[in-house]
């Protein structure tokens, strides 16, 4: 079943290739294998207003990237960091899973739980959350950030 999900979310990407006009933007890139994404978000005061993304990758990350835009429109900076936190202890998680209050705040993304047993693949998994905290960053700085590599997740 989350194969599935993962699969379709891959083929029907939400906000992939949206338009928001003057976004925050974040390029990554996967080194290990050819991933590239970059995030564009929108933000209206304190609030995810839209989230879009443009790029090539594999299944995993485009539907991390698909659902990562579902997730957090709508949500506040401060709870969609949170959320930032709780994939990353996710993917961390070696496929042990985290707290179950942290996986309902997850929602769909908790699907990637069994991703997270394969290290080439977490880094697939993560490229949108970490394109993500980079388009925050840049927002504090006023300039895009293009950054590639996982020194973390190795």
């Amino acid at each position: 079943m989350y194969q599935e999900v993962i699969l379709d979310e891959s083929r029907n990407p939400y906000h992939r290739v949206y338009a928001i006009e003057d976004p925050n933007k974040s390029h990554q890139f996967n080194p290990s294998c050819g991933d590239d994404l970059t995030l564009s978000v929108e933000i209206d005061t304190d609030t995810i207003r839209s989230v879009s993304f443009a790029g090539e990758g594999c299944a995993i990350s485009i539907s991390s990237a698909s659902i990562l835009a579902k997730l957090l429109e709508g949500k506040s900076v401060e709870d969609s960091l949170k959320l930032a936190q709780y994939f990353e202890e996710l993917m961390n998680s070696r496929g042990n899973g985290i707290e179950e209050e942290k996986m309902d705040k997850l929602g769909d993304a908790s699907i990637f739980t069994g991703t997270s047993k394969f290290p080439a693949r977490i880094k697939c998994a993560l490229l949108a959350w970490e394109a993500f905290k980079g388009a925050l960053h840049n927002q504090n700085t006023g300039r895009d950030s293009i950054a590639s590599g996982f020194s973390k997740h190795n």
